[in-house]
């Protein structure tokens, strides 16, 4: 899988574009791990919101250590706002 972060940041919420540029959304993520592959596990939704689990399988960066990939979760909050869904993340 290829970072596109800025892909990911246009379904950032309009109000976090609005206090982060592109390059600080990418900043936040850092150089630790690589993802390689996600999936969806669980979705609960409401009327505007919806809880997202995403199992991600990453290949930690830890110099001179070869590693295998590792399973882990992720939440994400995804919210409609005027017929669009946005991902949301905290300021």
């Amino acid at each position: 899988m290829s970072a596109k972060y800025e892909v990911a940041y246009q379904f950032s919420t309009p109000g976090y574009r609005k206090v982060r540029t592109a390059e600080q959304y990418k900043l936040q993520f850092g150089a630790g791990v690589s993802v390689v592959d996600a999936s969806v596990s669980k979705v609960v939704c409401e009327p505007e919101k919806c809880e997202v689990q995403m199992k991600l399988g990453v290949k930690p960066a830890i110099l001179m250590l070869k590693l295998d990939k590792v399973e882990t979760y992720m939440n994400e909050t995804w919210l409609l706002e005027d017929g669009q869904w946005w991902h949301y993340q905290d300021l």
